[in-house]
């Protein structure tokens, strides 16, 4: 519905989805549906108001059940006069239900990966933020503030992020939220974001590595990115590329599938520890059959030049070509069959993606490459770290900040070497997949210790006014 053009006849569609699906599928989208409905009115045809009304009106009478266990997390359709009765219908069962349980439910809501569902949560909890000023000063000045606080302000913070390049109205409801919220005493509450993290030690020489990296890529950033995305070529590209990996991973409808009396295969085991809202939108995509139409070019051919980073160039672009330039020079078989299906989603598309796979993709070159495409590698590197912070414009210093990310290239390259010694300390086969007695130009050891002052350094340039 992102086009004004095609608003009536989206809405259309979507309505009739909503007829077929069974209540357990509609559960996953009637948050969706008020939010699309409330956000998309202005846009709507006189017709299409009275579908939009009929439609959610029928929702209410079929699944009035459903409704009232979600009633906190359905959107508010205060804005339309025409629904004003189901609006006093929903405010009235909405009164019922604390105003603690409300702040954990505005939590959920903006860590939804659909920015029409988190657009639509930050403009309601803006005015309950401001109506609740007494709860919210009451928590500050105790000994033990609402949990749920802690939870909000880091839900916040994560939608700031995930959609600042996209949606740049969410991040500026976000941060008039956390103004209201105000400062949290870091000494009463804590805001630990669990991580997971994965290391490739053996340079994607091992398939069992490269696919566990694999569905750790499909599970942690691209099934959110499909699920953010709400153009439609950005999503055919990013379902494509998911079909092609799960296809690489050998995830298809026979292995994910096991017969009573059988065994589970590797892959079946390695399926069932993806959880299951991801492996609901993995599903479809074991069996489709994108295709991508391959137009080549003479700029296609065009080599990089390095470095790529200058004062001028903004972070987002940076970051993409740097990338892409480094899946296209892939070394090893495994390395070669997924690096140019990645590269399909690197321009244009969400930086999450590229932001996980630089630091992969330029260890492989860093390990493997020739000499030309290392000394490059290293240099872009070296280049961004030792560039210094001269410039007293605030944009120019964050796109700095942003740039030195690859650090965390650093820091996955010092566990990873570190790993692997110990576990290939009495093989004639170096831990990356080169022979010990065949070794590249520049290795992981030779790599850690060129950056280590400049490290330094950054540490003491780039840090933060508290």
């Amino acid at each position: 519905m992102a086009d004004t053009h095609l608003c009536d006849q989206t809405f259309l569609v979507w309505s009739s989805l909503l007829e077929v699906l069974e209540e357990e599928d509609l559960e996953l989208v009637i948050d969706q549906t008020f939010a699309l409905t409330a956000q998309n009115w202005d846009c709507f045809s006189d017709e299409t108001h009275l579908k939009a009304n009929n439609t959610l009106m029928n929702l209410v009478k079929t699944h009035n059940v459903l409704l009232q266990e979600r009633i906190d997390y359905i959107p508010s359709l205060a804005s339309i006069p025409m629904m004003s009765k189901l609006e006093a219908e929903l405010a009235r069962l909405k009164a019922k239900v604390d105003k603690i349980t409300f702040f954990n439910t505005f939590s959920r809501r903006c860590n939804d990966e659909n920015a029409v569902v988190v657009r639509q949560a930050l403009k309601e909890l803006v005015p309950y933020l401001e109506t609740n000023q007494k709860l919210l000063h009451e928590s500050a000045i105790s000994r033990k503030p609402l949990p749920a606080l802690p939870a909000l302000s880091r839900s916040l913070l994560d939608a700031c992020v995930r959609f600042a390049e996209d949606h740049s109205d969410i991040p500026i409801l976000c941060a008039q939220c956390l103004g209201l919220i105000g400062g949290l005493d870091p000494y009463k509450v804590e805001t630990v974001r669990e991580k997971k993290h994965i290391l490739v030690l053996s340079n994607f020489e091992r398939a069992s590595e490269v696919i566990d990296f694999t569905a750790f890529l499909l599970e942690r950033i691209l099934v959110k990115v499909f699920h953010s995305t709400t153009n439609a070529r950005a999503q055919g590209f990013l379902a494509y590329v998911m079909q092609e990996l799960l296809k690489f991973c050998g995830f298809n409808s026979a292995t994910v599938q096991r017969p009573r009396s059988s065994q589970p295969s590797p892959a079946l085991k390695r399926w069932n520890e993806i959880p299951d809202a991801v492996r609901s939108t993995l599903t479809p995509f074991l069996s489709s059959r994108y295709m991508i139409q391959i137009r080549g070019g003479p700029k296609d051919d065009e080599a990089q030049d390095y470095p790529i980073y200058t004062q001028e160039i903004s972070h987002a672009n940076w970051l993409r070509a740097f990338v892409y330039d480094l899946l296209s020079k892939g070394k090893g078989e495994n390395a070669r069959m997924i690096f140019p299906v990645l590269a399909r989603i690197i321009r244009g598309h969400d930086l999450s993606i590229a932001t996980f796979i630089l630091p992969f993709a330029a260890l492989n070159v860093i390990i493997t490459g020739d000499e030309q495409e290392t000394l490059n590698t290293g240099r872009e590197l070296l280049t961004v770290l030792e560039t210094e912070i001269l410039s007293s414009d605030q944009i120019d210093a964050t796109k700095i900040k942003q740039c030195s990310e690859v650090r965390r290239l650093h820091v996955i390259s010092a566990t990873t070497l570190t790993i692997s010694r110990m576990s290939f300390k009495h093989s004639t086969t170096s831990p990356f997949g080169y022979k010990r007695k065949e070794k590249p130009f520049l290795t992981p050891e030779r790599w850690l210790e060129r950056p280590v002052e400049v490290l330094t350094r950054w540490t003491r340039s780039r840090t933060f006014n508290r």
